[in-house]
C-alpha cells in the first residue's frame, strides 16, 4: 500500500476562487457549494466602536450625557429582502429640547410689541427658524437680527436644556446592529444638530443627516426626505419616518414613505391625525414592535 507523503511534501493547496455577492458597504459575503473565502480577503471596512448609549455624569451644577462606546464587529450579513430605512426627526422626536426652543423664542422676543404665543409657537416647530420668525418681523434684516438673539440664547443653554427621550438610544443601537439604514431629517442648523447629537451620545449613530441648509424647500415639503432616501439608497416603499410634528407627516406622506407619529412630543394627537399618520406611537421603546409587523 502506497504511503501518503506529508503535507509539506504535497505542495500548496489549490485557492478556490472566492465568491463575493451583494456589492454593499457593508462587504456582504457569500459561499457557494465548492468556494470558499480566502482568509486573506477581509471586508474592508473594519470593526469599529459606536456611541450607543449614554450615562449620567453631574458636573458643574448640571447634567451631562456622555457617550458610552461598544466594541462591535462587523455588521450582521442578511441576505434577502433589505431592512427597512428608518429616518428620524430630532426636535421633540429623538430628544427633548422643546423648553430650550421656547425659552429662546421667549428671549429673542423679549421687548418687542409683536410676539407669538407658547401655542403659535409650537405650531411652528419643526419648520425652519427663519419661517417662524418671519411672520413677526417687519423684514428680512430683522429677521436676521432675530435669530441672531435667538441663536446666542441657544449657543449658552442647549446643553442645560437637551436630554434624550427614554429609550432612544438603545433603540437607535438595536436598529443599526440589525442593519437598518438609519437618518436624521430635521429642519435645524447643521451646527446645532451636530452639536445636539453630540451631547446626548448619538454623535455617529446615523448613516446621514439632513439638515436645513441641504435643501432649498423643507418640510413639510417632501424635499428633505427625498434627500435622506437618495443618500441611504432606499425607496419609499421601504421606508418609515417617525416624527412628532404634523410637519413631519406631511413630508413623509408627500415622499411616499410610512410615517409613525410620536405623542411625547409637544403636538396632540388631535393635530398629528389631520396629517394622517400611518402608525402612532406611544413610547420610543415601541419602534421594535413596530418594525416588526412591517416584516
Amino acid at each position: 500500500m502506497p504511503v501518503r507523503p506529508p503535507h509539506s511534501a504535497r505542495g500548496p493547496m489549490p485557492r478556490t476562487p472566492l465568491i463575493r455577492t451583494g456589492g454593499t458597504t457593508r462587504d456582504r459575503f457569500r459561499q457557494s457549494s465548492g468556494a470558499r473565502r480566502h482568509p486573506d480577503d477581509r471586508p474592508s471596512r473594519p470593526a469599529r466602536a459606536r456611541p450607543f448609549a449614554w450615562r449620567r455624569a453631574s458636573g458643574c451644577g448640571r447634567h451631562e450625557f456622555t457617550p458610552v462606546r461598544f466594541a462591535v464587529g462587523a455588521a450582521p450579513l442578511h441576505f434577502g429582502m433589505p431592512r427597512p430605512a428608518l429616518l428620524f426627526d430630532l426636535d421633540g422626536t429623538l430628544i427633548d429640547s422643546i423648553g430650550l426652543l421656547l425659552e429662546c423664542m421667549q428671549y429673542a422676543f423679549e421687548g418687542r410689541e409683536r410676539a407669538p404665543t407658547t401655542a403659535e409657537w409650537v405650531a411652528g416647530i419643526g419648520t425652519p427658524l427663519r419661517t417662524q420668525l418671519a411672520e413677526w418681523c417687519c423684514d428680512a434684516h430683522d429677521v436676521e437680527a432675530m435669530v441672531g438673539r435667538y441663536r446666542d440664547y441657544q449657543d449658552l443653554h442647549l446643553e442645560r436644556l437637551t436630554t434624550p427621550f427614554p429609550n432612544v438610544l438603545d433603540t437607535i443601537r438595536w436598529a443599526r446592529d440589525l442593519g437598518h439604514p438609519t437618518a436624521i431629517v430635521t429642519s435645524k442648523g447643521k451646527g446645532m444638530t451636530k452639536r445636539s447629537l453630540d451631547h446626548v451620545g448619538l454623535g455617529d449613530a446615523f448613516d446621514t443627516v439632513v439638515t436645513f441648509e441641504e435643501t432649498t424647500r423643507h418640510k413639510p415639503l417632501p424635499d428633505p426626505v427625498f434627500l435622506a432616501l437618495e443618500r441611504l439608497g432606499a425607496s419609499p416603499e421601504s421606508a418609515l419616518f417617525v416624527g412628532d410634528s404634523p410637519h413631519d407627516m406631511h413630508a413623509g406622506r408627500a415622499a411616499g414613505v410610512k410615517t409613525a407619529a410620536a405623542l411625547w412630543g409637544p403636538f396632540s394627537r388631535d393635530e398629528l391625525a389631520a396629517a394622517q399618520p400611518t402608525f402612532w406611537l406611544s413610547g420610543f421603546g415601541d419602534l421594535p414592535q413596530l418594525i416588526e409587523q412591517l416584516g
